[in-house]
């Protein structure tokens, strides 16, 4: 799995997450992707270049690409190479993997505000937001979004140098957040999806609009309670593309399994958070284990 790989110039090529693998098999090490012998298997993009920015305002500027990485008599030079038939590297995974989740997650908690700012222009455009059950599932969202942006500072405020001098961000932090942020993605999703009505299943295109025929009757018939046809419409083209269409589909199914799923975040969580203090406090205020009277 090479995402990106197709839009850059370096790879970093492992096989870190395996749980035990063998030594041939431990490897980490920094790859040019024009590198002789490298060749690049593209899935088909969900970008749309040819479309309007109004009609796909995401999918017209293009796609993140996702391609498998073929090897043939690939010549690496010991320089680049990291670490090589170390087994236990899998076990570092969070650790050498920090700063990748750390932006992970930021990305996460960015993408939740602005489906905070979304619905916000939706719900306004249409004449919603006054009614409490919708502002009750914006709500939801903005406390999505909060707790992501807790879980950034908190990561950050957290962070500690390693030993080479390198600001490092807080794991557990970072990994408990991005349980959460994959935990309740969909959910999300829904409820964006949910306060745009039906407008996302009635789009129309630019073209259109500018039609002298139907133009008229579009601005007149699609025209919201606090906005025009064509910026109800722009915004509804907003939340299809982030949610509905091929690249929002795309986007979710990368999100869940980007630097493993949900179950094993949760894994992580438990094995990392420390819980030593919290169990001494209560074993001590109670007594347990000690003889005698309590």
């Amino acid at each position: 799995m090479a995402t990106v790989a197709p839009q850059g110039h370096e790879m970093v090529v492992s096989n870190v997450a395996l749980p035990d693998p063998s030594p041939e098999g431990s490897l980490w090490a920094l790859v040019p992707v024009g590198a002789e012998g490298v060749r690049l298997v593209c899935r088909e993009t969900t970008a749309l270049p040819d479309a309007s920015f109004h009609d796909h305002p995401i999918a017209s500027r293009g796609d993140e690409a996702d391609a498998v990485a073929l090897f043939e008599e690939v010549f690496v030079p010991r320089w680049r190479v990291c670490s090589y038939r170390w087994t236990e590297i899998g076990k570092h995974y969070g650790d050498i993997g920090a700063l990748e989740h750390w932006h992970t997650l930021t990305r996460l908690c960015v993408k939740a505000e602005l489906f905070v700012g979304l619905l916000q222009l939706i719900t306004d455009g249409i004449g919603t937001s006054h009614r409490d059950g919708v502002r009750q599932l914006v709500a939801e969202v903005i406390e999505y979004a909060s707790v992501l942006r807790g879980m950034v500072l908190a990561s950050e405020e957290r962070a500690e140098y390693t030993e080479s001098g390198v600001l490092w961000p807080d794991k557990r932090m970072i990994t408990a957040g991005r349980a959460y942020a994959l935990g309740k993605y969909p959910h999300i999703v829904h409820i964006v999806k949910e306060l745009g009505g039906q407008g996302p299943v009635l789009r129309w295109s630019e073209a259109d609009f500018d039609n002298p025929e139907v133009g008229p009757w579009l601005e007149w018939a699609y025209e919201g309670a606090a906005v025009s046809a064509r910026d109800k419409n722009l915004l509804m083209n907003l939340l299809w593309d982030l949610t509905s269409g091929s690249h929002a589909g795309r986007v979710g199914l990368f999100e869940n399994v980007n630097g493993f799923p949900v179950p094993y975040l949760r894994i992580r969580v438990y094995n990392e958070f420390d819980r030593s203090g919290a169990v001494a406090a209560i074993t001590d205020y109670l007594g347990l284990g000690a003889s005698g009277e309590q």
